[in-house]
């Protein structure tokens, strides 16, 4: 059996008093509460349907095109929430399918998806138990939803069920580990603001007490790559995104920009074939490296 390992406080984040326990309900209530004004705090209104302007949406296809290959294909996207991500695969071409554990959330995706004349599937779904048979899909993606599960083992493990054999499981994070202490600073003076501002956003994302309950929170890289190899995911690599956040951040409102500069790290893994089944005792570790992505991203996006 597979043991969450014992979270510390992070840096710059003290915690006061004993935290009730973190349940799934919680998450899903603070990401309910979080919907209608979600695309406005992120900069995400009024930009395109994806919510990408048109530098963005090249750098992206640059990215999946080579890590899933070029469209057609089939993908999943985890925890689509709003609609951002499914929405600008769909605009390359693939066959997307979009879950998230909050109706809300996928209320405005859909409506952005209608709008857009854009065809996705969306499905109210918890992302450690997802409604599709084994091998549906030809990958499968989650940006920034790792680090919010409870068991993120399981949920990559169920995300390997539903891909097929020889297919790509991926996802975006913050690698937080990258933060030094100016950056660590901005950010809890960003969480405290907008816990100020807003009541829907006063909910377990800024009770640093209960964030630690999250295997992921505030972890780096080399923690999502562990949770790849162990849920049984062959050739599981490591990129650093040094490009894409800073991309992002133009067009963030002025309030969002308090927050720091937060670098992203990709992790995929291949889904084993039946002949090669991926063990944490035999697969390699390829180290953690800035991929081929960054120069491509500010190359083409000047």
């Amino acid at each position: 059996m597979t043991q969450t390992p014992k979270r510390t406080v992070a840096p710059g984040h003290a915690v006061r008093g004993a935290a009730r326990p973190l349940a799934p309900a919680d998450i899903s209530a603070y990401w309910d509460a979080a919907a209608p004004t979600f695309d406005v705090w992120r900069g995400d209104a009024g930009v395109t349907a994806s919510g990408h302007t048109a530098g963005e949406a090249r750098a992206w296809k640059l990215l999946w095109h080579r890590v899933l290959g070029p469209p057609p294909a089939r993908v999943l996207d985890v925890g689509c929430g709003t609609g951002s991500m499914v929405l600008l695969l769909a605009s390359f071409g693939y066959e997307v399918v979009g879950v998230d554990a909050s109706a809300p959330m996928l209320t405005q995706a859909r409506r952005k998806a209608d709008a857009a004349g854009l065809k996705v599937e969306l499905h109210v779904a918890d992302a450690s138990s997802l409604p599709f048979p084994d091998g549906h899909f030809d990958a499968t993606v989650a940006k920034l939803v790792l680090w919010t599960m409870l068991d993120p083992e399981a949920a990559v493990t169920d995300w390997r069920r539903c891909t097929r054999p020889g297919g790509q499981v991926a996802a975006i994070d913050i690698s937080y580990d990258r933060l030094g202490p100016l950056a660590l600073a901005r950010l809890r003076l960003a969480r405290a603001t907008t816990a100020r501002r807003s009541r829907a956003e006063a909910g377990y994302f800024h009770d640093p007490a209960r964030l630690v309950q999250l295997p992921l929170w505030m972890a780096g890289a080399e923690a999502y790559r562990n949770v790849f190899v162990r849920s049984g995911l062959d050739r599981v690599l490591v990129e650093h995104l040094t490009g894409l956040a800073a991309l992002e951040r133009r067009r963030l409102p002025p309030t969002s920009r308090l927050w720091p500069v937060l670098t992203r790290h990709l992790v995929q893994g291949t889904v084993p074939t039946p002949a090669r089944t991926a063990s944490p005792d035999t697969t390699p570790d390829p180290g953690v490296t800035s991929g081929p992505d960054t120069p491509d991203l500010e190359r083409n996006n000047p």
